[in-house]
């Protein structure tokens, strides 16, 4: 039987959960169990993208400049967190893999499935269900409607084959772009 995944908000509360669950060892940056693989974030690994990437005229943060309203709300990876992200994202591939194998859909739940580049990765590892924040559904309708799964799959084995974090992210991005235009990285729409 294969696996499930379960990614803490942080190290010492997955440690907390292989210890209240007991039965874990310690494999690498993460811990398994005969049923269990337990990893964790490190705090957030997303944030909102800063202003200037919407509109370079609108400059830096002002008071004078608010309220300053983007045209749609997108994330970007936290540089520090960004090997942490790929990280898990291979845990993911692997839980995936185990799935596929066994005949058993793997669903992601969460934050993660709800922001469009993230959507677009996990359905490239093998995703096959995505539950999403109710405000992101159009705009995940939109993504899964508009890309083949073979894309999505090309476009995750390149970010997955990335040197840097950085460079699997602008693999994903370019793919989706280049597939759905600029539009496809928002997160709010209607279908």
């Amino acid at each position: 039987m294969g696996k499930k995944l379960i990614i803490a908000e942080k190290p010492s509360v997955a440690a907390d959960i292989a210890r209240a669950l007991g039965g874990f060892t310690r494999k690498g940056d993460h811990f398994e169990s005969d049923e269990y693989v337990l990893s964790s974030a490190v705090g957030h690994l997303l944030e909102l993208a800063v202003p200037e990437k919407y509109d370079v005229k609108k400059g830096k943060w002002s008071f004078a400049r608010l309220p300053l309203i983007p045209p749609h709300f997108d994330l970007s990876p936290i540089e520090k967190s960004k090997d942490r992200l790929n990280a898990l994202l291979r845990l993911i591939k692997r839980i995936v893999d185990v799935g596929d194998a066994q005949g058993i859909d793997v669903a992601v739940c969460g934050e993660m499935a709800s922001q469009p580049l993230m959507a677009f990765a996990l359905i490239g590892l093998g995703v096959r269900e995505l539950s999403v924040n109710p405000r992101a559904v159009s705009a995940t309708k939109r993504l899964v409607r508009g890309i083949s799964t073979a894309l999505a799959m090309e476009a995750a084995s390149a970010a997955l084959a990335a040197r840097t974090a950085p460079d699997a992210e602008r693999e994903l991005r370019f793919r989706l772009v280049a597939a759905l235009g600029n539009g496809a990285l928002s997160a709010e729409g209607t279908t």
